[in-house]
């Protein structure tokens, strides 16, 4: 499961601040995933995340997942990162979620993984 490197919450992710980030504990890999996720407080259609990487410590392989529930997530989109700030723009079909899930399989880094910031956008004409 995901862990958070002390001094670096998961709330630094949604703080609108380059100046702060979330980290993991350790390095993401395909049997040990680490996660971020945005609750939108209600369900709302959605279309595009963008995500801010931190350079030599970011996500390379991602999923972003939804869900109208908070259990059940079905995938939106799969793909690398490129080793840079960002922003990296992800859009997909429009869908209704309540909770948005970054995943992330493998980093830059070999100890860590590193959001400056990851932004949920809802679908255009909603």
């Amino acid at each position: 499961g995901t862990t958070t490197l002390a001094g670096y919450p998961a709330g630094n992710a949604t703080d609108g601040s380059s100046t702060t980030w979330w980290s993991a504990t350790r390095a993401p890999t395909a049997s040990s995933e680490q996660r971020l996720l945005v609750d939108l407080g209600a369900i709302v259609p959605v279309d595009t995340v963008r995500v801010f990487s931190r350079a030599g410590s970011g996500p390379r392989h991602v999923s972003v997942s939804v869900s109208t529930d908070g259990i059940a997530y079905t995938a939106v989109a799969s793909l690398d990162l490129a080793n840079s700030e960002g922003p990296s723009t992800v859009v997909f079909p429009r869908v209704n979620a309540l909770r948005v899930r970054l995943t992330s399989t493998s980093s830059y880094s070999a100890s860590t993984v590193s959001v400056e910031q990851f932004e949920v956008f809802r679908a255009v004409g909603s």
